[in-house]
């Protein structure tokens, strides 16, 4: 199996590979605090400079983790429009189907997403056991857009 991200030309695999690896330890450790992910994300600016993307919403008034994974795409979709943003990581917690183990497991997952129109998720599995959190070996996938539109990606040159 071909490694997606070696894939995605330069220098959009280095921007996403350094978004993902800042996000992943905060999303682990808001995990192994929490239990759970509050939806939250980092986006890269124009600039080359980083920040934090919330959604505002207190953990009472976020039900719903899908809602507020489309609060921080729009987010950056209004960032990106007027050409402050030109990448982003969403990371949450999910269940997911890993291939080789054919049976849904519990995952950290960080969305990343480039406005040259490449998309990525990387999976980090987890279980919960008496002692804390363990984790299994990274994957990660192919995805769909869902920040950035076609015509952004065709003005980058992609």
């Amino acid at each position: 199996m071909s490694d997606p991200l070696m894939e995605i030309p330069e220098p959009a695999r280095s921007e996403l590979f350094a978004l993902s690896t800042t996000i992943m330890p905060p999303a682990r450790q808001l995990l192994e605090n929490n239990h759970a992910i509050f939806p939250f994300g980092i986006e890269l600016r124009a600039d080359g400079s980083s920040g934090v993307l919330m959604t505002g919403l207190t953990e009472e008034e976020e039900q719903d983790p899908a809602a507020s994974r489309e609060l921080l795409r729009e987010l950056v979709r209004r960032k990106a429009a007027e050409g402050t943003v030109r990448a982003a990581a969403i990371a949450f917690d999910t269940r997911t189907l890993q291939a080789e183990a054919d049976v849904a497991l519990d995952a950290v997952c960080v969305s990343l997403e480039h406005v040259d129109g490449h998309a990525l998720d990387v999976f980090v599995p987890f279980k919960k056991g008496w002692f804390g959190y363990s984790y299994r070996n990274i994957f990660m996938l192919g995805a769909s857009c869902r920040i950035f539109a076609p015509a952004a990606a065709a003005e980058n040159g992609r």
